[in-house]
C-alpha cells in the first residue's frame, strides 16, 4: 500500500476560521490512503488545538509545529511538511483552500494506469465560503501534454494558470525539483511548479475539482508594496532562469506573457519599479517592450 499513500501537505497560520473547512474535505476525499501533514507557522490563535481535534479523531492526521529555531514562513513549512512525508505522491494544499471529493481517487488512478505519466491535473474553481462553489469551465488548457513545458507553454499562450492544489505529482518528480525556494514571498507556486514542470513526463488531465479561496483581506500574493512589486519581477528572472537552462532558449512565451501581466499591474502604482527593470520588460524575441513604453 506505500506505493499508492498521499501525502497531502497544508502550511498553516492563524486560520482558526478556516482550516475546519479545508480538513474537512481531506476528510471526505473518497481515496482512503492518504496521510495529511499540517504545519503549523507559529499561530497565535486557536489553529493548533482544532488540528489536534482533528489528530485525535483520525491518526491520518499529523500537526508538526515548526521550530522557532527555523526561519518564518509558509515555505519552511511546506519543505518540512515534505521531508516528514512518505506518501508516493504529494499533494500540496493551501490551509483555506478545498479539495473536491474524488480530487485525489481519480488522479491517483490515472497516474497508476500510465506508468510514463509524472503529473495529474484537474479542473478549479474559486469559492468564498462553502456554499458557494464553482467551477471554471471556459480553461483552455484543460488537456493532456506529453511534457510538463508543453503545459507552461500553454499558460503562456492562453494567459492562464493553476493553483498549486490542482496537481497531484509523483513523488520522483518532486524531489528531482528541488524543495521550495524559502527567499521568496511572492509566486513562490509560480516558481516551485516551473520547477516540477520541466521534470515531469506525461501530464493528464483528470475531470475532477479543486477550489480555490477568493480573498481581499489576506492574500499574500497581491501586489501591495514596492519592495513586493521587485520581488514578483526577481521571481520571474528566476522562472526565466530555469527554462533557459533546460530549453537553451533565451525567451519563453510563459515569461514573455507574465511580463506584460506584471507590467499592467505595476505601471500606475510602482512607476519607479518598471524603470529599474527596464532590461526585464525588454524582450529579444518580441516587441513587447516597444509596446509597453509606447515606443514607435
Amino acid at each position: 500500500m506505500a506505493d499508492s499513500l498521499v501525502s497531502i501537505i497544508i502550511p498553516v497560520f492563524n486560520r482558526a476560521h478556516l482550516i475546519s473547512q479545508t480538513l474537512d474535505a481531506v476528510l471526505h476525499q473518497s481515496y482512503k490512503h492518504w496521510e495529511c501533514i499540517v504545519v503549523d507557522d507559529g499561530s497565535l490563535d486557536n489553529t493548533t488545538s482544532i488540528v489536534k481535534a482533528y489528530c485525535d479523531k483520525d491518526d491520518r492526521f499529523k500537526l508538526k509545529i515548526r521550530s522557532k529555531e527555523l526561519e518564518k514562513g509558509g515555505n519552511v513549512c511546506r519543505n518540512l511538511g515534505f521531508k516528514l512525508s512518505e506518501g508516493a505522491y504529494i499533494q500540496w494544499l493551501d490551509s483555506d483552500d478545498l479539495l473536491g471529493v474524488n480530487k485525489l481517487k481519480l488522479q491517483v488512478e490515472a497516474l497508476q494506469k500510465e506508468i510514463d505519466t509524472s503529473i495529474a491535473i484537474c479542473k478549479f474553481g474559486y469559492f468564498t465560503d462553502s456554499k458557494d462553489l464553482s467551477i471554471r469551465y471556459k480553461v483552455k488548457t484543460y488537456k493532456d501534454y506529453r511534457k510538463g513545458l508543453y503545459l507552461l507553454k500553454a499558460f503562456g499562450n492562453h494567459a492562464e494558470f493553476f493553483p498549486p492544489h490542482v496537481f497531484l505529482t509523483k513523488r520522483h518528480v518532486a524531489e528531482n525539483a528541488g524543495l521550495w525556494d524559502e527567499n521568496l514571498e511572492i509566486n513562490q507556486d509560480g516558481e516551485y511548479f516551473t520547477r516540477v514542470l520541466l521534470e515531469a513526463s506525461k501530464v493528464k488531465f483528470v475531470d475532477a475539482n479543486v477550489y480555490y479561496r477568493k480573498s481581499t483581506n489576506d492574500n499574500v500574493s497581491l501586489v501591495s508594496s514596492p519592495r513586493k512589486a521587485q520581488s514578483l519581477i526577481n521571481c520571474w528572472k528566476l522562472i526565466n532562469n530555469h527554462i533557459t537552462e533546460f530549453t537553451g532558449k533565451k525567451t519563453h512565451i510563459y515569461v514573455e506573457t507574465a511580463k506584460s501581466t506584471i507590467y499592467k499591474q505595476i505601471k500606475d502604482s510602482y512607476p519607479e519599479i518598471v524603470e529599474k527593470n527596464k532590461s526585464f520588460f525588454n524582450s529579444n524575441s518580441t516587441s513587447m517592450f516597444n509596446r509597453i513604453f509606447n515606443i514607435k
